[in-house]
C-alpha cells in the first residue's frame, strides 16, 4: 500500500475537522480519541469499534471521537504498528520465558497454543498494550491542545 504525502495531509485535515465539529467538552473528545487510538492498535481486528464504543460509554467519553480514534489508527497499524507491537511483545515474552516466569509458563506451556499462532497473538497483544498507552497519551495531549486552541480562535472570530 502506497500512501503519499498529499493523501496523508488530507486524512489529517479530515480527522481534525471531524474532531472540531463534535460539540462536547474538549477533555471528553480528547479522551474518546485517545481511547479509540488505544483500542485501534489492539489485535482485535473487526471488534475494535465495538470494544472502543463499549469502553467509551462506560467512561462517558465522546463516542464519535472514539470512532475517529479507531479509524485514525487503522491506516498506520498495518504499515508499522503491528510489526512494532510484535517486536516489543516478542522481546518481553522471550525474556520472561527465558527467566522461567510461572505466569508465562502457565499460559504458554502447551504446544498447541504455540503452534496455533497464540504466541504471535500474545506478542502483538502485549506490544499493543505498550504502544497503545504511549500513542493514546500522545494523541490525548495533542488533540486536547488543538481542540482548545482552534475553538479559542473560532470564538475570537465570532466576537468580532
Amino acid at each position: 500500500m502506497y500512501l503519499n504525502i498529499t493523501s496523508t495531509v488530507r486524512l489529517r485535515d479530515r480527522l481534525l475537522n471531524g474532531l472540531l465539529q463534535i460539540n462536547d467538552n474538549p477533555a471528553k473528545i480528547a479522551g474518546g480519541f485517545a481511547l479509540g487510538t488505544f483500542v485501534g492498535v489492539s489485535p482485535f481486528v473487526g471488534l475494535q469499534l465495538l470494544i472502543a464504543i463499549f469502553i467509551s460509554k462506560f467512561f462517558r467519553l465522546n463516542k464519535a471521537a472514539t470512532v475517529l480514534g479507531v479509524l485514525n489508527s487503522n491506516w498506520m497499524k498495518v504499515l508499522c504498528i503491528y510489526p512494532l507491537n510484535y517486536k516489543i511483545g516478542n522481546f518481553l515474552l522471550s525474556s520472561l520465558i527465558e527467566t522461567h516466569s510461572p505466569l508465562i509458563e502457565i499460559e504458554l506451556s502447551t504446544q498447541s497454543i504455540l503452534n496455533s499462532g497464540g504466541y504471535a497473538f500474545v506478542s502483538i497483544l502485549i506490544g499493543g498494550l505498550i504502544t497503545g498507552v504511549f500513542l493514546s497519551g500522545i494523541f490525548y495531549l495533542i488533540s486536547l491542545k488543538l481542540i482548545k486552541k482552534l475553538r479559542s480562535k473560532a470564538e475570537k472570530k465570532l466576537a468580532f
